[in-house]
């Protein structure tokens, strides 16, 4: 409030005039007499020159020793004061009444609102609130690894309030939300969803269900190669579809490939494209042949179902043909018997065989088989009793030779060489791999065939004498 402006005080009323004494007609004779702003003569100095002074403040003028301003007289002048303010307040209402009234009305309104706000709900749901109801209302998702996919466990890690507005035809206020989801093995979930809230008793809350509910998958690790390796089989259906080999005649990949072994080797995933490629192995392997397929892989992670699937497959060459290459290495023979056209000579019993494939090959759709042979040849003709050994009796060793397949039926591989020519006979060798009783089965024949010169009565002719050793096989390592 301003302090009170210092307001002259009004002069008291005047009472009966005094009478008058001897020298009340002389001028300035007293203080009554002298007009305020006017220049009182002083008796005894009419000549002195007149000095001018500022009148005295009242505040300033000295008081009487001994008597001290009055309360009377202090309630007296602020009582006056205010008198004055109400009274000029009064005039100004009655000369403005209608600027008074709006602003009573103006008054009575802003208490009204304000009321009105201290009773209401907030203009929109807060950030707070809707950040715990979608914690509560929206249900994790539910991960499956799928055949090829990681095994985890997803939990809610954060909720991003992304907008809180009004909804202009109900009234409603609108949040949308989104709350990631996230495992220990690279999967990860983002659930976004629209929540509706109606303000009920000062205050918001969500009424219905999550409207709008959709999920969105991502990884930042690759495949489960173990479960990779497990699924194979269907991996070969999709590359027989790939080659187109459902109609092809013979054995498709599936069906070449049943029960192989797998090895499987993956590249990094790419983070950014949700893609990896894996390089699987097939090989089926008996004793005596071999099939390998190698194959590219192409997974894609799918963001709406959180899984891994094939996208493509492509297959090298060669998937189907057979390598001989279990053939390789040095093969033992023991003697089994001899058939011979006359008696026996029995020397291979004793110097036994070995026969070392080296390699093995296709040649003109041919499969061969190459390596070096020693044993014993029989150049001589037959003996006139079973014999341990024989004149003629030939060892060779480390002949080399190269035996073609000539014969493939119910599990059994058959491969012929002739030796290099000598000059006491020839020499043929003949390999066999295989039964339909016993796949392990490992034999070989060494035939030799001698030419002998006879006569009968003094006519010359070719007598022909033929020996068949047969050897059981055993590859030298597997004798160890």
């Amino acid at each position: 409030m301003a302090e009170p402006e210092d307001m002259p005080l009004e002069p008291e009323q005047a009472g009966p005039e005094p009478s008058k004494g001897p020298g009340d007609d002389a001028p300035g004779t007293t203080p009554d007499d002298t007009i305020a702003g006017e220049t009182a003569e002083l008796p005894g100095h009419e000549d002195a020159p007149t000095e001018r002074r500022p009148p005295v403040a009242a505040a300033d003028a000295p008081q009487p020793e001994g008597e001290p301003p009055r309360l009377r007289d202090v309630t007296g002048t602020i009582g006056d004061y205010l008198r004055s303010r109400l009274t000029a307040l009064a005039g100004a209402v009655r000369a403005h009444r209608l600027a008074a009234a709006l602003v009573a009305v103006a008054a009575i309104a802003a208490v009204v609102a304000a009321v009105a706000l201290a009773t209401s709900a907030p203009s929109l749901p807060s950030e707070e609130l809707v950040s715990d109801d979608a914690a509560a209302r929206l249900e994790t998702p539910a991960y499956s690894s799928g055949s090829f996919g990681r095994d985890d466990i997803i939990v809610p890690r954060e909720v991003d309030v992304r907008s809180i507005a009004r909804d202009g035809s109900t009234g409603e206020a609108v949040a949308d939300v989104m709350v990631t989801y996230s495992g220990s093995h690279g999967i990860s979930a983002e659930k976004a969803a629209t929540l509706r809230y109606s303000a009920t008793g000062g205050a918001w809350a969500l009424v219905g269900e999550p409207e709008n509910v959709r999920v969105s998958w991502h990884t930042t690790e690759g495949v489960d190669e173990e479960r990779v390796i497990k699924n194979a089989g269907s991996i070969l259906e999709r590359a027989d579809r790939a080659l187109g080999q459902d109609d092809a005649e013979g054995p498709t990949l599936s069906e070449l490939y049943a029960g192989a072994s797998v090895q499987a080797e993956a590249s990094a995933p790419d983070v950014e494209s949700q893609t990896q490629v894996v390089e699987l192995l097939f090989t089926r392997e008996s004793a005596y042949e071999r099939y390998e397929c190698r194959m590219a892989v192409s997974f894609a992670f799918r963001s709406a179902s959180g899984q891994w699937e094939i996208e493509g497959v492509s297959v090298e060459d060669g998937a189907r043909e057979r390598s001989l290459e279990p053939l390789v290495g040095t093969w033992t023979g023991t003697f089994q018997s001899q058939e011979a056209d006359g008696e026996k000579c029995l020397a291979a019993r004793g110097a036994g065989l070995v026969v070392t494939i080296s390699s093995v090959r296709s040649e003109a759709g041919v499969e061969q088989v190459s390596g070096t042979v020693s044993g014993v040849a029989h150049y001589h003709a037959a003996p006139s009793s079973d014999t341990a050994a024989s004149d003629g009796d030939t060892p060779f060793s480390d002949v080399p030779f190269t035996a073609a397949l000539v014969e493939e039926s119910d599990g059994t591989l058959v491969f012929e060489s002739a030796l290099p020519e000598d000059v006491g006979g020839t020499v043929t060798l003949s390999l066999t791999f295989g039964s339909a009783d016993d796949p392990s089965r490992a034999v070989a024949r060494v035939t030799t065939t001698y030419v002998h010169e006879g006569s009968f009565f003094f006519v010359p002719f070719d007598e022909t004498f033929t020996y068949e050793d047969l050897f059981s096989l055993v590859r030298s390592a597997d004798a160890e």
